[in-house]
């Protein structure tokens, strides 16, 4: 797959924001790179300055908490989807390999970067959950779920917990799916985990770890020269102990 267009057209790229937008988009034009989607939509106040003609501009009153943004993913958002998938990026996480793209992710309709076990997020039935991340793939079914099935949202439940824990059993109950860890891993990295140790995502989310070598935008030309030394130290694989070696020092 290396080099060549991957084509995803049941599949919509998205982004929900009213923060960095002019980064968000450029995240999205980076996440399209290679990949040719069914559609791609950025949701937000502020129409941004250049925005291709790829991707398309709906207006949603600006989010000025976490809440805000929580409320319209879980209950408006599937409103304006056409197609069988959603692929969920942020500012901070978007697509970066994409020759790393499995159809086994289709088979799911809830896949993100696995969480750390010491998080210790567990269902109603007390079962830990390992995989969720606001970054995701995810079935337009799960989406309008928290809708149709009269969900209950209490403020400050994150929209990925809500969906990955505290609901997982009535979205099982349902038919649906959540991917599982082994998966997850080869689908998206937010933490440093062992599980992740050796293995190059699709995507990502955050810039801990090895992640720091992903692009970032906005952020200027040294910051750049910094991910790309980043890079080529986890390459040769010298990054880690060179990196705690700094930490130490700079204690």
């Amino acid at each position: 797959m290396r080099n060549r267009t991957l084509f995803l057209k049941n599949i919509t790229l998205v982004s929900l924001t009213s923060v960095k937008i002019n980064e968000t988009m450029q995240a999205m034009m980076y996440s399209m790179k290679k990949i040719i989607f069914g559609d791609a939509i950025l949701f937000t106040h502020e129409l941004p300055e250049n925005l291709p003609d790829s991707i398309r501009y709906i207006y949603v009153q600006e989010m000025k908490s976490v809440d805000d943004y929580n409320k319209v993913m879980l209950y408006d958002l599937y409103k304006y989807i056409k197609t069988d998938y959603v692929l969920v990026i942020q500012w901070d996480g978007f697509v970066v390999n994409p020759n790393k793209w499995d159809n086994r992710f289709l088979t799911y309709d809830y896949i993100g970067a696995p969480w750390p076990a010491d998080l210790d997020f567990r269902d109603s039935d007390g079962r830990i959950c390992r995989v969720g991340n606001g970054v995701s793939l995810r079935s337009r079914r799960i989406m309008e779920f928290p809708d149709k099935a009269g969900l209950t949202w209490n403020q400050g439940e994150n929209e990925d917990t809500f969906l990955c824990c505290i609901h997982k059993k009535e979205i099982e109950e349902a038919g649906m799916t959540i991917a599982p860890l082994e998966l997850a891993c080869m689908f998206s990295h937010e933490r440093p985990i062992p599980e992740i140790k050796g293995i190059k995502p699709f995507m990502f989310h955050k810039w801990d770890g090895d992640n720091v070598q992903y692009p970032r935008f906005g952020e200027g030309y040294f910051r750049e020269i910094k991910r790309l030394i980043a890079k080529c130290l986890i390459r040769i694989g010298i990054y880690d102990p060179i990196h705690e070696l700094f930490r130490k020092i700079c204690r």
